[in-house]
């Protein structure tokens, strides 16, 4: 059975999820969300701060929105649309973690579920 994109980002792979800014949480802890919908909405994220533009990732399963704009020189300041949190971190740190997030995403997926390496929506995560 091939899953569709739309079966990966809405239905399966539900996992816990935290977001750590420098000490403050941006997601807080025990937030589940759908893994390849997130990891996608990170990459896609870590790809416009990269290109200079402001990015935002939203939650398919909540109406929290987070939201990353440039700060002063290469800073990001990452805010919620439901909280008041204000974290500013590194753009490059940042884009750094972004990727690692996607990597990591992709290489459990592919462990638990070796067939998704041919999916492509999972590939579109390498």
């Amino acid at each position: 059975m091939e899953l569709t994109e739309t079966d990966l980002c809405y239905k399966y792979f539900a996992v816990a999820m935290e977001f750590d800014v420098d000490g403050v949480d941006v997601v807080r802890k025990g937030r589940f969300v759908t893994l390849v919908d997130m990891a996608l909405g990170i990459q896609y994220a870590g790809r416009r701060i990269s290109a200079g533009e402001d990015a935002s990732i939203g939650f398919t399963e909540h109406e929290e929105v987070i939201h990353f704009r440039r700060g002063t020189g290469d800073e990001i300041v990452a805010t919620s649309s439901v909280r008041s949190v204000v974290a500013v971190v590194d753009g490059a740190e940042l884009v750094g973690a972004f990727g690692m997030f996607v990597r990591d995403a992709y290489l459990r997926l592919v462990a638990e579920c070796p067939g998704l390496v041919a999916n492509p929506t999972v590939r579109r995560l390498v």
